[in-house]
């Protein structure tokens, strides 16, 4: 589950393509491919911190730290992991709190 966020959020900014791989059917739902691509896109940086979760949980959250333009922006995320049709898990839900 951490290893997972950790691997997923080393994709971003720079590999949004890839990552939207990774995501659920939820995430999916609410954002299209083209859309989540441009999200990221426009940040210099993204640095999650230490991922907390309890095992057997698909449920963690962490710091997400995000940088435009100079700027931070720090947050608080929950995420929601579900498995995938080949039991791979994938990122359906990332809100902050």
């Amino acid at each position: 589950m951490s290893q997972f966020v950790t691997d997923y959020y080393a994709l971003l900014p720079d590999d949004p393509d890839s990552a939207y791989g990774l995501t659920g059917p939820t995430l999916q739902g609410v954002s299209s491919r083209g859309n989540y691509k441009s999200f990221w896109k426009r940040f210099d940086e993204v640095v999650l911190g230490p991922v907390s979760a309890t095992d057997g949980s698909l449920v963690a959250t962490a710091q997400v730290t995000f940088v435009e333009d100079d700027e931070e922006q720090v947050e608080q995320h929950q995420f929601t992991l579900v498995e995938g049709p080949d039991g791979t898990l994938l990122m359906d839900r990332d809100i902050p709190l």
